[in-house]
């Protein structure tokens, strides 16, 4: 009862005087329910209430597990309007490094272990529903990138349906998860997509009860329930995890770099310019084609429809005639160092736009040669080059300026 007059006394701006209760963005074990909200950027935040009795009780679950001092400080810090620190942690598919990279800005990724005896505590449990089988995550890559939600201590509304708004933010500042993620498709030339996802609260967790919460894939939206309050938390469609095979890895500690040194001009160019962001979109479209399936015919014909739009996209302000032979000029000439380099991006692009016309209008790709399929790879090669030397250069040329160079 003195620990509970004690923090009754310490939170006192934080306690609705009609019901004693008291509202926390983190988990507290016995509290009351609440809501889970999921953000655009995957992280789970969480809105819950207590009695200061019940908050007490977890406050002794703290300092049985970080230590009196430890758990004591981390409650006086909350209340005087410290964030509450966590890391949304990415299972990735599209993504493979041989060992664990890190960014002093707060990103890091890592494989996972191919023994479940070797998996992050702060991972939700496994049992329950298929989509949360550790087994499927067994060996592949997290992304984990630092963030921190305010505030941790607030009024709770008498109405669930009331709670306040969140701030939560990552190491990103003005840029999304998604656009991270975006730049390491592009410098791996694959789409890397999200597969499964949860937040490490940290020494927060420690309050709680020991079920981590914020697990959600692989596949269509999956239903988090936390109390009465429900929200859906979607993930990309991705098969990939249910069928883990090695992959030799595709990214260094330079790619990651390159990576992050995107983000900014990426997140700009797709705020602000209509025609880039389609190209884009597209081109990741088509590298999740090639992710999924690059065997079957319907595969092949969506990566190159994808793809003629990237390009179109990317390289033709207007749509005056000898589209395919202005789109193949203008992208030699973007690219291309030398005129022997030029004259076979252009002719690469000029058959791949021929071959896309045709599955436009009903002839599918050859069931028998790879001819087709080698002329898709380099067609998305060289949108992702286009692509990216845009963005690394922060700067798109007039492309009828460029031809007449």
């Amino acid at each position: 009862d003195w620990l509970a007059a004690g923090l009754h006394q310490r939170l006192d701006a934080y306690i609705d005087a009609s019901t004693g209760r008291i509202g926390h963005s983190f988990r507290v074990a016995g509290d009351e329910g609440g809501l889970i909200r999921a953000t655009p950027d995957h992280a789970v935040e969480i809105l819950s209430r207590s009695h200061s009795r019940g908050l007490a009780r977890a406050l002794l679950r703290a300092a049985a597990v970080l230590g009196p001092e430890a758990a004591a400080g981390l409650l006086d810090l909350w209340a005087r309007g410290e964030p509450l620190q966590f890391k949304i942690c990415l299972v990735l598919a599209g993504l493979y490094v041989a060992q664990p990279l890190e960014l002093a800005e707060g990103l890091r990724i890592y494989p996972l272990p191919t023994s479940s005896e070797g998996l992050p505590l702060s991972m939700p449990a496994t049992p329950r529903p298929h989509w949360q089988r550790v087994s499927d995550m067994l060996g592949h890559t997290v992304l984990e990138i630092d963030a921190h939600t305010s505030p941790v201590f607030f009024q709770p509304p008498g109405d669930e349906s009331q709670y306040p708004p969140l701030n939560t933010l990552t190491v990103l500042q003005g840029a999304t998860v998604d656009t991270f993620l975006t730049a390491l498709s592009l410098v791996c030339n694959r789409r890397v997509a999200v597969a499964h996802s949860w937040n490490d609260y940290g020494n927060a967790a420690a309050f709680a009860n020991g079920n981590p919460t914020g697990l959600a894939g692989p596949g269509p939206a999956r239903l988090l329930m936390l109390g009465r309050g429900s929200i859906y938390h979607t993930s990309t469609n991705i098969t990939e995890l249910t069928e883990f095979r090695p992959r030799s890895p595709n990214l260094d500690s330079n790619g990651f770099s390159r990576a992050w040194a995107l983000v900014d001009e990426l997140q700009r160019r797709l705020d602000s310019g209509p025609r880039f962001r389609i190209a884009v979109r597209r081109w990741e479209q088509s590298a999740g084609n090639a992710s999924r399936d690059d065997r079957t015919n319907a595969s092949r014909d969506d990566r190159a429809i994808d793809l003629r739009i990237a390009l179109e996209s990317l390289y033709l302000d207007s749509d005056a005639g000898e589209l395919g032979f202005r789109l193949a000029t203008t992208c030699a000439r973007h690219l291309g160092t030398s005129l022997e380099e030029r004259r076979e991006i252009s002719s690469a692009l000029k058959r791949f736009y021929r071959r896309a016309s045709r599955v436009i209008h009903g002839t599918e790709f050859d069931q028998t040669g790879n001819t087709d399929v080698e002329l898709l790879r380099r067609a998305s090669r060289l949108c992702c080059d286009g692509i990216l030397k845009i963005v690394e250069t922060k700067h798109q040329p007039e492309w009828s300026d460029l031809l007449l160079g």
